[in-house]
C-alpha cells in the first residue's frame, strides 16, 4: 500500500478515534465498512485501520490514555513548502 500518495479532493487525510472497547468498535465499524466494501487493512491488539480511519484503544501508545474527545485530524498538502507557508500565517502565529 502506497502511504505517501496524495488524494486530491479529500479534505481530511485521516482520523483517529480512541475508544474504551476496541473489540465492540471493530465489530461496529467492521459491519459498516463491509457494506461500503472498505476493508480493515490492519488489526492489532491496540488499533485497527481502514482507509483513512484509525480506531485505537486508550492503551495504545498513540492514544496516550485519552479517549476520543481529543481528535486527531490531518490535512493533505501538496508539498512541504505548503506546510511551511502555513506556519508563517497570522492564523497560525496568533
Amino acid at each position: 500500500m502506497e502511504i505517501n500518495q496524495l488524494h486530491r479532493g479529500r479534505l481530511i487525510d485521516h482520523v483517529q478515534l480512541v475508544v474504551r472497547d476496541l473489540k465492540s468498535s471493530r465489530d461496529f465499524y467492521g459491519a459498516i465498512l463491509a457494506v461500503l466494501d472498505i476493508p480493515i487493512v490492519t488489526v492489532t491488539e491496540d488499533f485497527f485501520w481502514a482507509d483513512e480511519l484509525v480506531v485505537s484503544s486508550a492503551e495504545s501508545p498513540a492514544a496516550q490514555g485519552m479517549l476520543t474527545g481529543r481528535h486527531h485530524l490531518a490535512f493533505q498538502a501538496k508539498d512541504r513548502e505548503t506546510v511551511d507557508a502555513f506556519l508563517w500565517t497570522p492564523f497560525y502565529l496568533s
